[in-house]
């Protein structure tokens, strides 16, 4: 869970229209729960809990905070590996490896892939539609 500061720091991040919650104060209307890498029984539970909401999971360290939630995919990361695709299907997985511009590393982050080298096209237009939309509600995040 995240400490108050964090989501403070969070909400003040993400814009009017959000609120962060702790998980435990959050109404069943919520619209998106972020979590840390979790077990598939748990993510069913969330969504039973919160049966709109999208459930978005994260690996996230932010020192300045004290918020330290790493999975595999930060651990690859560190050991070497230059990327993690979640590829819909094989054709994906082609498009991906044949761009030499989505397996570049940010400058100035050694170790730290694009947003858009990671992640499937269409998974990101679904979850910034839903903040999107989730913001013109002005409805909760947690």
């Amino acid at each position: 869970m995240l400490k108050a500061d964090a989501r403070a720091r969070l909400s003040e991040q993400l814009g009017p229209g959000f609120v962060v919650l702790d998980l435990r104060k959050a109404p069943p209307s919520t619209d998106i729960v972020i979590a840390p890498v979790i077990s598939a029984q748990t993510i069913s539970a969330l969504k039973h809990m919160f049966p709109s909401a999208r459930v978005v999971l994260t690996e996230v360290e932010d020192a300045d905070l004290g918020v330290f939630f790493p999975g595999p995919v930060r651990r690859a990361v560190d050991a070497g590996a230059d990327g993690y695709v979640v590829a819909g299907d094989l054709a994906a997985l082609a498009d991906f490896a044949v761009s030499d511009a989505q397996m570049a590393l940010n400058p100035g982050q050694p170790g730290q892939l694009n947003a858009a080298s990671v992640r499937h096209p269409s998974a990101d237009e679904a979850v910034m539609r839903e903040l999107k939309s989730a913001r013109s509600r002005r409805r909760e995040i947690q």
